[in-house]
């Protein structure tokens, strides 16, 4: 994570904020498949992602110069795996659970088994074999170090432009 994949996702995710004007317009369509320049096959991807309000699932066309992970950003996504991610969040419920977890004792366990139960209400059944709350657990750490690689990024443009 911290030396490929989250270095990779800096320019991706400020494009994505600016894109949504800080999350407060709506997720523009993402780009078209761009053609692969690594020559690589592509492998397909469908992964499942967690909104705010619903479950859906998304392909993806995979290979060395399109992974998975910026390819979610741009989608308005993370990945909960650096590699072949089967699921991803939204980022505005991982920056809301980022904000909570500031203003609360952090508790991952309580708030996947809340939005499993708030999603199954809504006919949405997680069919992975290991829990919600480890997958969520790991997107919102990674998250949280992706916001903190970005601050520093953004603050060492503001140093050298002084």
């Amino acid at each position: 994570w911290n030396t490929i994949i989250l270095p990779n996702l800096i320019r991706p995710y400020m494009a994505f904020r600016v894109a949504t004007n800080s999350g407060r317009d709506c997720v523009p369509s993402p780009p078209k498949m761009n053609l692969c320049s690594c020559g690589e096959p592509n492998v397909r991807l469908e992964v499942t992602c967690v909104r705010l309000k619903r479950v859906d699932s998304i392909v993806l066309y995979v290979c060395k110069c399109l992974p998975a992970p910026r390819q979610l950003i741009e989608h308005g996504l993370f990945p909960c795996a650096p590699v072949f991610p089967k699921l991803a969040v939204e980022l505005d419920m991982l920056e809301f659970a980022a904000g909570l977890f500031v203003n609360l004792a952090p508790n991952e366990t309580a708030w996947a088994a809340t939005l499993t139960e708030f999603l199954s209400t809504r006919g949405y059944i997680f069919t992975f074999s290991d829990s919600l709350w480890q997958r969520f657990g790991n997107a919102l750490a990674q998250y949280q170090v992706l916001m903190q690689v970005v601050e520093a990024e953004v603050s060492k443009s503001v140093e050298v432009a002084r």
